[in-house]
């Protein structure tokens, strides 16, 4: 069975901020998807279809209207029961 998850973090503020890039994917591996998230809606996204019984890692950094990034939160585990 697949279920949906609620990722949330706290917002950056900045005037160049364009937005954050979401990594995610199996714990026992580097996350490997990016959700790119835009700047002015939200700080928080559903990831849909996920495996039960599974551990998800995630990371999230803010990034600029320069294509800056700025360095990633630590690895997050979410155990999806």
């Amino acid at each position: 069975m697949r279920v949906t998850i609620l990722l949330k973090w706290e917002p950056v503020y900045g005037q160049d901020l364009a937005g954050y890039k979401v990594r995610w994917g199996l714990m026992d591996k580097k996350p490997s998807r990016v959700v790119i998230v835009k700047r002015g809606t939200t700080s928080m996204m559903l990831v849909m279809s996920v495996r039960r019984k599974t551990v998800y890692g995630v990371t999230v950094a803010s990034y600029d209207v320069a294509g800056n990034e700025s360095t990633q939160t630590m690895l997050t585990s979410v155990y999806v029961d």
